[in-house]
């Protein structure tokens, strides 16, 4: 099972980078299944045997129930225009997942019956801290 920082979200929201937070697009009914992959680059070795820290890529992808803001958030994608996105926690307090990002999204197919439809919005980001 992948590493999560998901786990509990009650809400997202996102707005063109840079901008203000009450103008924010909420996107609600985060599914309890969004995911966050770490992965560390290789390392750095110097001649003298210490190592670097190269920062690690993130993945995370936020599945949404959400189906109206598809459309928007798309648009953004083939704009290659920049979001901020924070996520809400238990507490309601907002925290930054990602800034300053192209967002990526698709739909799944989901053909099954009884299956919600949701659509996948993908971060992809790399942090050195």
């Amino acid at each position: 099972m992948p590493e999560s920082i998901f786990s509990g979200v009650q809400a997202a929201r996102y707005q063109d980078a840079g901008g203000d937070w009450s103008l924010a697009t909420v996107l609600d009914k985060v599914k309890a299944d969004s995911e966050s992959n770490p992965e560390q680059p290789g390392d750095d070795v110097l001649g003298t045997g210490d190592v670097l820290f190269a920062g690690e890529n993130r993945q995370e992808t936020l599945r949404i129930y959400n189906i109206s803001e598809f459309d928007a958030l798309r648009t953004k994608m083939l704009a290659d225009g920049k979001i901020d996105l924070q996520i809400q926690d238990l507490e309601g307090n907002w925290n930054d997942v990602a800034l300053n990002f192209i967002p990526r999204v698709r739909k799944p197919n989901n053909y099954a019956t009884g299956n919600r439809r949701f659509f996948e919005l993908e971060v992809n980001k790399f942090v050195i801290s």
